[in-house]
């Protein structure tokens, strides 16, 4: 508990930083951000929002609907939930509560939960404390035929928790199902006498596709870009590598150093030689070791950028941690009995060595987290990046800058802001990487975007907002450029007007001149001057509409792929997003979870199952 107390000293507070983007203010704009057909994130995106975010809202409910006090207090006690989560799994391998106790203490100071707790990883997090409820049932895989239907619904709700926050867990599950498969298999051909075949297959596959089904329709877009199953929720961050990974460290911003190697990995190796019970769990943890190493090789992109990013292969550690844990707690339990009645052998070294490198990691990354854990990137009062007076004008379109130095050579990174920052939840819905845009940020850079302003003006773009610290030649070279008027510089950073007609709704007449359409008092009405081409600077869709006189305009996708509608007459149009599609996926997905809920539930007995003294 101290030790946990002096790793969350800076976290007092609503916290944010890493992969975890600022909270809303209440619940409320969770469930909002949930059920938004259309979300005013970049460009705009009619993606899906994921499931973890609703789950929020109603855990929320124990903090009286105050999402960032929730999310603080998670992350402040995320250690000792790991450890009680440690502690449950482990406590059924062993009845020495010393080796139970250590070895949980062991799983909560793990390189990958270190990471996820300084880094913002809600998603690993949650599987670091679910994944060890699984190991019995996991333990129980060869019986799946066996599981009653409440059994195998109750299964489906919690894989399905699990990969709505982590999205990499359906590979590690689908790994495991293969091997499985492939285990049952062999035996039906060894004595084809047993189980059906048939039905284990149908039981097997039932658990790998329920989670798709109960996360849809965000599990449809992320079979749509398969890459998305390598991507953990929140803002994308990279990992270590694959030299880290190997050390069962996932690595990236909050990790472990390099030199504080854990004792995961020599776990699982001196299982490979133990006990049958260890060495299964063992072969299991190694092969996903493995996999993290291999993972950690292969970049990524995605959140709405194309740059590339090493995957963070926390999911598949996860798997490898809890497997040396069991790993590690079954050699020990009663070691010293086996031991006494060998002679000197291995086994002797191997367990000396095991508790050796144990107690050696324990006290170092004890004394690591009590000095620079505090100074990882979660952290509380991280401060706003949109200087107030831009924040107020929320249907304006900002592109916020940010210089950035790698090696010696300066570079930008940029995103669109809608009067405010970035929220939770934005970064897995962000839209993709406009090429042009991102041709125009580049030209800034190094001086040549004589043309960036019409481009930023055609997407609507409103500000050029220079995030401090800077360096004067890049303010030099964009006060140099035409199209841009600063408007105001402080010690935050530096405001730029883009020149031309910016906004929502641009009208462009016949003549071929651009203004922008002013609102009326009517919600979401416009009022057109003339005939001519109205462009909505929002990503393309076919749920846009503009209406006049009670008519649908029609339609088109301009250059730069763009709703642009033909008007023929002067007078009040009105926008409108068609969400019909969304609430019909949304109604879908709530027949699916009412019905494995309702199988899931507890149901009383049938009369059969009574007995005759019991009815009399």
């Amino acid at each position: 508990m101290l030790l946990t107390l002096l790793w969350s000293r800076n976290r007092i507070g609503a916290v944010s930083g890493g992969t975890l983007a600022p909270s809303p203010s209440g619940a409320k704009d969770l469930w909002d951000f949930y059920f938004a057909p259309w979300h005013e994130v970049g460009l705009g995106s009619k993606s899906a929002a994921p499931l973890w975010m609703p789950i929020i809202a109603l855990a929320s409910f124990f903090t009286l609907g105050n999402v960032s006090l929730f999310i603080s207090l998670f992350f402040i006690a995320a250690p000792v939930l790991l450890f009680l989560s440690g502690h449950h799994l482990v406590k059924k391998v062993s009845e020495n509560r010393f080796i139970t106790a250590s070895a949980a203490l062991l799983y909560a100071i793990s390189p990958v939960s270190i990471s996820a707790v300084n880094s913002g990883r809600f998603g690993i997090l949650m599987i670091l404390i679910l994944a060890p409820f699984l190991v019995d049932v996991a333990m129980q895989w060869r019986k799946v035929g066996e599981f009653s239907v409440r059994k195998m619904s109750a299964l489906s709700l919690l894989l399905a928790l699990m990969f709505a926050f982590a999205p990499p867990f359906l590979i590690a599950l689908l790994l495991l199902t293969l091997a499985a498969v492939t285990s049952d298999v062999i035996d039906f051909r060894r004595a084809p006498d047993k189980p059906r075949l048939y039905s284990l297959l149908v039981r097997r596959v039932l658990l790998v596709l329920a989670p798709l089904a109960l996360t849809i329709p965000w599990s449809l877009e992320i079979i749509s870009s398969p890459r998305k199953f390598l991507i953990d929720i929140g803002m994308l961050l990279p990992g270590g590598g694959a030299n880290l990974a190997f050390t069962a460290n996932p690595g990236g911003a909050g990790s472990l150093p390099w030199w504080l190697i854990s004792p995961v990995v020599l776990i699982l190796a001196i299982g490979l030689f133990s006990i049958e019970r260890a060495r299964k769990v063992a072969l299991v943890g190694g092969s996903f070791i493995c996999l993290a190493t291999i993972s950690s090789t292969f970049t990524v992109s995605g959140k709405g950028t194309t740059s590339p990013n090493f995957i963070y292969a926390g999911v598949f550690i996860s798997v490898a941690t809890i497997g040396a844990l069991y790993c590690g707690v079954t050699i020990l339990d009663k070691v010293r009995e086996r031991l006494i009645a060998t002679h000197v052998n291995y086994r002797h070294f191997a367990v000396s060595a095991l508790v050796i490198v144990s107690t050696i990691y324990a006290a170092t990354a004890s004394g690591w987290i009590a000095t620079q854990g505090p100074e990882s990137p979660l952290q509380s009062a991280q401060g706003e990046v949109l200087p107030p007076y831009l924040a107020i004008e929320t249907q304006s379109k900002t592109l916020v800058l940010r210089e950035r130095i790698i090696g010696t050579t300066p570079s930008l990174s940029y995103y669109i802001a809608r009067g405010s920052d970035v929220s939770l939840g934005d970064a897995d819905v962000a839209p993709a990487e406009v090429s042009e845009i991102v041709s125009s940020v580049t030209a800034l850079a190094d001086g040549s975007g004589v043309n960036s302003s019409k481009t930023f003006a055609g997407y609507g773009i409103t500000y050029i907002f220079l995030k401090a610290p800077y360096q004067g030649a890049l303010v030099q070279t964009i006060d140099g450029l035409g199209g841009f008027t600063r408007a105001s510089s402080t010690a935050s950073g530096i405001v730029w007007k883009v020149s031309g007609a910016t906004g929502n709704l641009i009208l462009t007449d016949p003549s071929g001149k651009s203004s922008l359409l002013a609102p009326t008092s009517v919600p979401d009405e416009y009022m057109v001057t003339t005939a001519g081409v109205v462009t909505l600077t929002e990503s393309y869709s076919r749920s846009w509409h503009l209406v006049q006189n009670g008519e649908r305009l029609t339609r088109i996708k301009s250059d730069l792929s763009l709703p642009q509608f033909a008007v023929d007459e002067a007078g009040p149009v009105l926008l409108i997003y068609d969400g019909s599609v969304r609430r019909g996926w949304i109604s879908l997905h709530l027949i699916i979870l009412l019905t494995f809920a309702l199988f899931a539930a507890p149901s009383g007995r049938r009369k059969r199952e009574i007995s005759e003294r019991e009815l009399a």
